[in-house]
């Protein structure tokens, strides 16, 4: 009988997730991907990848992320 109830709730919050979050989540970003132009065929893409990794590397200056700013301001 407690599994059953068990089993219950969770079909109930597996449901309701999908009513509720995924689908919408979905939907939105299916209208992103179609504002951008994004094609099926681009997400079926493989990037090995990151696009900036050759920016960043041919970059030699060091740019202090928000923590180290504080630092640097308290010394």
């Amino acid at each position: 009988m407690s599994n059953e109830i068990a089993v219950r709730i969770i079909q109930h919050f597996h449901n309701a997730f999908k009513k509720h979050v995924w689908i919408p989540r979905c939907t939105e970003l299916n209208t992103c991907e179609a504002n951008l132009g994004i094609s099926k065929k681009d997400k079926m893409i493989t990037v090995r990848r990151h696009p900036f990794s050759d920016i960043t590397q041919q970059n030699s200056q060091h740019v202090p992320v928000a923590h180290e700013k504080k630092e640097s301001y308290e010394e």
